[in-house]
């Protein structure tokens, strides 16, 4: 009976890796783009694509002119969101002379974000998404809602990246480094 047993809980162990890779890849695989029209759904117009600034102020996307726009959404009540907030400060840093914007969208309410930056100085713009912010997620391939999600728009504004999850230093600026003749070095 023992060896039966044994034998079931690796079959399970075995479906369960299998399935976990299966969505890890689903997740991180090409999309869609949906700012590009699709028969099957509206395109998403980028110059629809506002939210407000902690002043009070509408922006939308296309307002930044840089070559990478780096779109990180975030919320104050995300721990691998704080974790990654101070990598996102660094690569600005690093990286702004070089055509890469940083841009953060809070899934959050005014006030904790406010809150929030009297402790961190942020040096890229911060929005407010709210409920359009989780919408955009599942438009742009994040089907689960999870935060904090990343997407890096080219200077026609197509996806080319999605990172789901936190967003580790030397794989963001490896990836961003990588994108070849747009990003000036």
């Amino acid at each position: 009976m023992r060896p039966l047993r044994l034998a079931l809980i690796g079959v399970a162990a075995g479906l369960a890796a299998a399935w976990a890779g299966y969505r890890a890849f689903d997740l991180v695989s090409p999309k869609p783009n949906p700012l590009v029209s699709d028969a099957s759904e509206p395109a998403v117009d980028p110059a629809t694509l506002q939210f407000d600034t902690l002043a009070g102020d509408r922006r939308a996307i296309t307002d930044w002119t840089a070559n990478y726009l780096v779109v990180n959404f975030w919320g104050t009540w995300c721990a691998p969101c704080m974790r990654e907030v101070p990598v996102f400060i660094r690569l600005q840093e690093r990286l702004q002379d070089r055509g890469v914007q940083f841009l953060g969208v809070a899934i959050d309410d005014r006030e904790a974000v406010q809150k929030y930056l009297t402790t961190v100085a942020i040096n890229y713009p911060v929005l407010l998404g709210e409920q359009q912010a989780l919408q955009l997620n599942r438009q742009l391939g994040n089907d689960h809602g999870a935060l904090p999600f990343t997407v890096v728009l080219d200077e026609n504004r197509d996806v080319i990246h999605r990172q789901l999850g936190e967003w580790h230093e030397a794989d963001a600026e490896r990836f961003l480094l990588g994108l070849g003749s747009g990003i000036q070095r």
